[in-house]
């Protein structure tokens, strides 16, 4: 359902997948809170905070105007 509505989320959920910090940190949540909606959540939340990431560039919300239909989106700029 996530890659009809959005297909950003989808690349970044299939990616936060792949990578051992993001799923550590998905475990740090209360019972009953979607580990999905809070990492997407904390990342608009940054990204509206003036955080200088890549990811920016595909948020229309901080002025991103670049689409995910590559299908290739930074997950992290520190690798």
């Amino acid at each position: 359902m996530c890659a009809e509505h959005s297909p950003l989320y989808a690349i970044l959920s299939s990616r936060a997948g792949e990578d051992a910090a993001v799923l550590a940190l998905a475990t740090e949540r209360q019972p009953g809170q979607s580990p999905v909606n809070l990492l997407f959540a904390s990342v608009q939340y940054l990204l509206l905070g003036g955080a200088d990431h890549a990811l920016a560039a595909y948020y229309p919300s901080v002025g991103g105007d670049r689409s995910p239909s590559t299908g290739r989106v930074p997950a992290r700029t520190d690798q």
